[in-house]
């Protein structure tokens, strides 16, 4: 594998925001990686000497005005790159090495994935479970370019950018990757701007996550995949209709009146007057057991054929997909 054509495929891009302070040990280690195109720093509305610590590094300088958020910059560089890979590099990103990058950007390359995220060492991700839960978040991500293009300019918004990258990487690209770096981190917003000024960007970021994975994941997943959702929730509820029926024969057998006794000892014991066992008691005496029995295998029939039914549609439409990944990556 030729790593000097590899890395010369790709541009580099420096979303930047006051970062004067921090972005010059960032690009100190870009310009040594060897990116093909030559490495953008764009400057979203910075009010530091940010353009003076630039211009000391064989980088772009391109400044778009004022301030409008971190999509929107990150939206205005990749206008300008030349190559179908970028990578993206928040500008107070600590630790960040060659070999790092390399792994960020290698899957890409090599199209096993659409997009692969660099995740900053957090305590939190000790529990690797955890990250099938959250939003995985990092400055440093290598995509495709036609990801960003097909990505609608509506997350391309601030913080909302790094969810509907992670959505349409998923669901409309080859998938992501992702990997926890130990020692890559970066400088935290309190402490930055300070407590409270950093503290509420922090929660401004997280609504843009929160209300773009929102948006996402109730109007755009795919069909197939919305219709496995449905299937699988239908699935459950036919489990639970048939362990309800299950639960009416038992009744039945046991006899009404001692299944409701039994169940709901305890709460007469504590309240002799309690409304809602005395209504089942005086209901119960209505039912006869042949009906109450012939009500729950009908319960139980019902949902337990339509539960096979829709286990044979989730095996068909899984199968369906596996067809459709498998012709894509021929």
């Amino acid at each position: 594998m030729d790593y000097k054509k590899d890395r010369e495929r790709v541009t580099a891009i420096v979303p930047a925001y006051n970062e004067a302070d921090r972005i010059g040990g960032v690009l100190s280690v870009l310009t040594g990686y060897g990116f093909g195109e030559i490495i953008v720093v764009v400057d979203d509305g910075s009010t530091d000497d940010i353009a003076e610590v630039v211009s000391k590094y064989d980088v772009r300088y391109l400044n778009i005005g004022a301030n409008g958020g971190k999509g929107r910059a990150m939206d205005a560089a990749v206008k300008e790159a030349k190559n179908d890979l970028i990578f993206f590099c928040d500008a107070d990103v600590k630790n960040l090495t060659h070999d790092i990058i390399d792994e960020i950007v290698l899957p890409v390359i090599n199209e096993k994935v659409e997009m692969f995220i660099g995740m900053r060492s957090r305590a939190i991700y000790a529990l690797t479970w955890i990250l099938v839960f959250i939003s995985l978040l990092g400055g440093e991500r290598a995509l495709t370019k036609k990801l960003w293009l097909e990505l609608p300019s509506w997350y391309k918004y601030k913080f909302r950018i790094e969810e509907g990258l992670n959505f349409y990487a998923k669901y409309y690209g080859k998938g992501l990757a992702y990997k926890v770096f130990p020692g890559l981190t970066q400088v935290i917003k309190e402490k930055k701007y300070g407590f409270w000024k950093g503290t509420k960007r922090r929660f401004s970021m997280v609504w843009d996550v929160v209300y773009a994975a929102m948006k996402a994941e109730m109007t755009e997943v795919p069909y197939d995949v919305g219709r496995k959702r449905a299937l699988y929730a239908r699935l459950v509820g036919g489990i639970l209709s048939t362990a309800f029926g299950a639960l009416v024969v038992y009744a039945a057998y046991v006899g009404p009146l001692r299944f409701i006794l039994n169940a709901f000892g305890a709460e007469l014991i504590e309240d002799p007057n309690a409304f809602f066992v005395h209504f089942l008691v005086r209901n119960t005496a209505r039912i006869s057991v042949g009906t109450l029995t012939l009500v729950g295998v009908l319960i139980v029939v019902l949902n337990f054929f339509t539960t096979l039914v829709r286990i044979e549609k989730l095996r068909e439409l899984s199968h369906i997909r596996a067809v459709a990944r498998r012709k894509v990556k021929a």
